[in-house]
């Protein structure tokens, strides 16, 4: 038995097999818009593309991890490696007959800790209306306190980026810079400072 008119209708969606029609149509002429030296200039572009490799990231030797700190109107940074941590400025007791450089101890969780205004040691001004913040630093442990106007955030330096620390700079001595950036900021060397034994008191002996 033959199917009826109504029944065909059911059966076959003509408004979407005209519309895939009309797709297919377009798509051809968009293709035959595009000639062959196009069309091998996408191809070759695409294969350029593919294989392009990713810029690699520097391997750990290559790059220096520092904390940006400011003194006064100088930016710094200092390795991290030699950062224990920041500690909030409390009640400082003065070291009578200490260096100029030596502000005095404080009590960081039962242990006792030197601080020092490098500002003087450096000759730079300290700056009143900042509150200074302490910069623990040490190796194996907690060696002595460093004041700072401002500790900002941790970053990456490319090694190779830095350059060689000009004579001195607002005071600062140069065999205390590592070097410099190419946005002017001062790295401090961490290895020096540690090493300096003018910045210990002698109850360290």
């Amino acid at each position: 038995m033959m199917a009826t008119d109504n029944q065909q209708s059911e059966k076959f969606d003509w408004s979407a097999i005209k519309q895939r029609f009309i797709c297919l149509m377009e798509a051809a002429a968009q293709c035959e818009e595009v000639t062959e030296e196009q069309a091998d200039a996408i191809m070759a572009e695409r294969a350029r593309a593919l294989a392009r490799v990713p810029i690699a990231s520097p391997d750990s030797d290559e790059i220096l991890e520092v904390m940006v700190i400011r003194m006064a109107q100088e930016r710094f940074a200092i390795d991290t490696r030699f950062i224990h941590e920041v500690y909030r400025v409390g009640d400082i007791t003065p070291v009578p007959g200490g260096p100029d450089f030596l502000v005095g101890v404080t009590n960081m969780r039962g242990e006792v800790l030197s601080v020092l205004d490098l500002r003087n040691f450096f000759g730079i001004p300290a700056d009143p209306k900042k509150r200074p913040q302490i910069l623990v630093l040490g190796t194996d442990r907690p060696e002595f306190g460093m004041l700072v106007d401002e500790v900002h955030e941790v970053i990456t330096v490319r090694i190779d980026e830095i350059a060689e620390a000009p004579g001195s700079v607002q005071g600062v001595s140069r065999e205390y810079l590592r070097g410099v950036t190419e946005d002017a900021m001062l790295i401090l060397n961490g290895d020096v400072l540690l090493a300096d034994e003018r910045l210990y008191m002698d109850e360290r002996e």
